[in-house]
């Protein structure tokens, strides 16, 4: 299980993983470098307040999502149970 300090923490493959895109796509763009330091610093920027946003937002989607299918659920057992207590 996640400890709830770790969630959103990426590790530091992935971090330097993704500073080492973002030096290239940097690169690629604008046709100037950026230092490994300069784009880690931006990404882990980036996932502090982006990733949250993004984390909190998946969560509230699955929340819903699954709400929906519990009350479909619900539904479905009242409605195929013919010894329910719905029925009179």
């Amino acid at each position: 299980m996640v400890k709830r300090e770790d969630v959103g923490k990426l590790s530091e493959e992935a971090l330097s993983d993704l500073a080492s895109s973002l030096s290239g796509f940097y690169q690629k763009q604008f046709d100037e470098p950026m230092s490994e330091f300069r784009a880690r610093l931006i990404v882990e920027y980036l996932n502090a307040v982006v990733g949250t946003k993004h984390y909190n937002k998946a969560i509230e989607d699955a929340e819903a999502f699954f709400n929906d299918k519990l009350l479909d659920l619900g539904a479905t057992l009242m409605k195929n149970d013919p010894g329910s207590s719905k029925d009179y």
